[in-house]
């Protein structure tokens, strides 16, 4: 029974630390219930409304997912083979190329579009390409995490980093400098319609 939960329903999708991460249950039973206090205080554990709240504090999560941790397993890590193919056949360094120029792009898109009021944002993250990673930190002084909520009901997938970072990744292998001009324009148009101020009070993990 154990084995089979593994396999279905209690897997999730894996994050780029973590090829998989499965929550292995009895159904119907809580493997926490009875002992609230777990040992595995690692990230994964943390209660998930908090989990990207980067507190210092570590609060478990009173179910399954307490017990989460990083390590890969097999048959998460399986696919990881013809995904490394792609990255190989593409070569690494086209990947870093074109991922600098997409976040090349993005900022002087940022810079063009979103600096002045109403739009205030700054870009964080730095300038020389060389010193940048995949991702553009995009800073807001109000309701970068209702911006963020606001991308996610447009279909675009950012990341939120408490108090006021909106991370914005263009995937090298896929992403297309046309993709990137519409993520811009979809945070021009959220503020021009005040599309964030639907979410405001409103936590959630992005994503």
């Amino acid at each position: 029974m154990y084995l089979l939960s593994l396999l279905t329903s209690h897997t999730t999708k894996g994050s780029p630390v973590s090829a998989t991460q499965p929550a292995v249950v009895e159904p119907e039973e809580d493997p926490i219930a009875e002992s609230p206090e777990t040992e595995i205080t690692g990230w994964f554990g943390c209660r998930k409304d908090k989990q990207f709240q980067m507190t210092l504090d570590f609060e478990p999560q009173q179910s399954a997912g307490g017990w989460q941790i990083s390590s890969p397993g097999i048959l998460g890590s399986a696919p990881l083979e013809g995904a490394l193919g792609i990255l190989l056949e593409a070569g690494i360094d086209n990947i870093r190329a074109k991922s600098m120029a997409l976040t090349s792009y993005l900022i002087y898109l940022v810079d063009g579009l979103l600096v002045r009021d109403p739009y205030s944002f700054q870009v964080g993250s730095p300038r020389e390409a060389a010193r940048r990673g995949g991702h553009v930190a995009l800073e807001r002084e109000q309701d970068a995490l209702g911006i963020c909520l606001a991308l996610r009901g447009r279909g675009v997938v950012p990341d939120f980093r408490s108090p006021n970072i909106i991370r914005i990744a263009p995937v090298a292998l896929y992403a297309t400098f046309h993709e990137v001009w519409q993520v811009v324009h979809h945070l021009k148009g959220i503020i021009d319609g005040a599309e964030h101020q639907r979410y405001a009070g409103i936590w959630s993990m992005v994503p």
